[in-house]
């Protein structure tokens, strides 16, 4: 099933650089932590990008590759202090910038490949938990000298924090970043004779291995581990830092299930520094009166658990809600959006949503949390539809089709593949003969022809019914998110209306009517039947991906459920 999909593209490094340099002179400005986080992540992709073009191969060492590793670290060094004791040393603003001018200066590539950082993206990575963890190793082992290897690409990032922790602590630190290759459960890295030279040179330095992970497998950090171990060093002086702690029991990699037991591992809370701490609450000017993460939120809006909507925790946002001090009858909602620009440009989205009337009001974006109005109300279930809903529906795909065109992450190649790959192993390769009318009308032209940042997510239970009409939540990432989708044109969210509320025949030619008057987008009556069919074999593979990864949970059953629907549901459409 495809249900993923690295949403990668291709940029000018100058790009970077501008962006970078915006957030400098923010920097500069305002001497806000925002800011520097927003640094560093710019600088970690700039780093990345550059790198992995000049390092197809190998990994080692160019100008270009240590120009860009020490710009990354300077960064990182900014945020650390920042972090720590809410101000920084100026003089390392003025090193960045000497060695930009220094990199726009050599011969780096005319193009490099750029990845959502996903950690700080869409699950809640904050880079302070690395600097903690790099705290709590020093602490227990009071190393002399460590060589900090980041895993690329977020590594590039995280790697700079640990480092820049240890240096501030008196350690001699050399870093420099590596790519797993190979198979996704298979990785190994491959590092030339002058990385190796430094590995090699002290026997008593530390290798701390510093990545997001682990995924699904495990392999980025055993591969890297295991080159370490083929170059002599001592078992107990490799540590890994990663984003969480897992048994390892649960890896496909049998070498990581071996080598994640064997090692150290050091690894901040979220919770503690930003929780506990109180500081949050501080950022947010209110107090954290209940975390809604992971589908609890479903026991503020249904009295009885037969009657939640399937959700899969490992996919939603954190999400608080939140109360100013002293007033106990109006909410807020504080859900994470993203660091850096993806959460400012996610930010910029609820804003006008917001104004809209539709969806929640924004208040502002704060440390990576978008803070709206609290709605409160019912939400709707599958058949309960009626015109107040049709026409708000309409009103909706006609105000995200005007104000977010944007280009396509997935291809129309990619989309007819996902097509006939899910519904083959979904219904069975028999209804694949079924698809004739689907490959001659589902042209590129048409696929490619206004493409917007759709909202992705019109199950009815999104739609909060309150007094004063209808709302939309949960509006604001998922063209943006993980999955295989991103942005499509305004059809697919209008199918996955019809599909997830299932709207009998009148309602959606009321639908479309009111839709095409609104808009002017007459080609909408096309392209319905046809991203019916896209629709329906993406929730296909999602549900089925989700109910085997949640097996025994009451949520694998309910995706059991939807999994049936969404058969039917093409089973039907194939057969008109």
């Amino acid at each position: 099933m495809i249900v993923y999909r690295n949403h990668r593209k291709s940029v000018s490094p100058h790009e970077s650089i501008n962006r970078l340099r915006y957030q400098l002179t923010a920097l500069r400005n305002s001497h806000d932590y925002a800011h520097a986080v927003a640094l560093l992540i710019e600088c970690g992709e700039l780093e990345t990008g550059v790198t992995d073009v000049i390092c197809k191969n190998s990994d080692f060492l160019t100008p270009e590759v240590k120009t860009c590793h020490e710009i990354t670290s300077l960064a990182g060094k900014i945020v650390c202090q920042l972090w720590e004791s809410a101000t920084y040393d100026r003089e390392l603003i003025f090193r960045v910038e000497g060695y930009l001018g220094k990199l726009c200066t050599m011969n780096i590539p005319d193009k490099i490949p750029l990845s959502i950082p996903e950690g700080f993206v869409y699950y809640g990575l904050y880079p302070e938990m690395y600097i903690a963890a790099a705290d709590n190793f020093q602490k227990e082992n009071g190393p002399r000298s460590v060589i900090v290897l980041g895993l690329r690409s977020i590594g590039t990032t995280l790697a700079a924090l640990v480092a820049a922790k240890l240096f501030f602590s008196g350690i001699s630190v050399e870093s420099f970043t590596i790519r797993p290759k190979g198979h996704p459960f298979n990785r190994f890295v491959e590092i030339d004779r002058s990385l190796k030279k430094i590995i090699t040179a002290d026997a008593n330095s530390y290798m701390l291995v510093v990545d997001e992970g682990p995924g699904l497998s495990g392999s980025s950090i055993a591969g890297v581990i295991k080159k370490l171990r083929e170059y002599g060093v001592e078992e107990k002086r490799i540590v890994i830092f990663p984003s969480w702690l897992p048994d390892g029991s649960r890896f496909i990699s049998p070498l990581a299930k071996d080598l994640w037991k064997r090692h150290e591992k050091y690894t901040g809370d979220f919770e503690q520094q930003w929780i506990h701490s109180g500081r949050l609450e501080h950022d947010f000017g209110m107090k954290i009166s209940r975390d809604i993460s992971a589908g609890t939120w479903r026991y503020m809006l249904y009295k009885e658990e037969n009657e939640f909507p399937g959700i899969h925790p490992h996919h939603e946002r954190r999400k608080y809600l939140l109360r100013k001090r002293g007033d106990y009858t109006k909410y807020s909602m504080a859900k994470f959006v993203g660091l850096g620009r993806y959460g400012q440009e996610l930010a910029k989205r609820a804003c006008l949503l917001g104004e809209s009337g539709m969806t929640p009001a924004f208040q502002r974006l704060v440390s990576g949390f978008a803070l709206l109005d609290f709605v409160e109300g019912s939400p709707l279930k599958a058949g309960q539809v009626d015109t107040v809903l049709i026409e708000t529906a309409a009103r909706y795909c006609t105000f995200i089709n005007k104000q977010f065109p944007t280009e396509p992450t997935a291809s129309h190649g990619q989309m007819v593949e996902m097509v006939t790959e899910n519904i083959g192993e979904g219904l069975g390769q028999q209804w694949l003969g079924k698809l004739s009318h689907f490959y001659q009308n589902f042209t590129r032209s048409l696929y490619e022809e206004r493409i917007v940042a759709i909202d992705g997510r019109m199950m009815p239970h999104e739609w909060i019914r309150t007094e004063h009409g209808i709302m939309k939540v949960d509006h604001l990432e998922h063209h943006t998110d993980q999955f295989f989708h991103g942005p499509q044109n305004i059809a697919w969210d209008i199918a996955g209306f019809c599909i997830e509320c299932e709207i009998d025949r009148t309602m959606q030619e009321r639908l479309l009517s009111l839709y095409s008057d609104m808009s002017g987008d007459v080609a909408v009556y096309k392209r319905l039947h046809l991203y019916k069919i896209a629709y329906c074999a993406f929730r296909l593979g999602y549900v089925t991906l989700a109910a085997d990864s949640l097996q025994g949970d009451p949520d694998a059953f309910r995706y059991g459920v939807l999994l049936e629907k969404y058969k039917k549901a093409l089973e039907d459409i194939l057969q008109v």
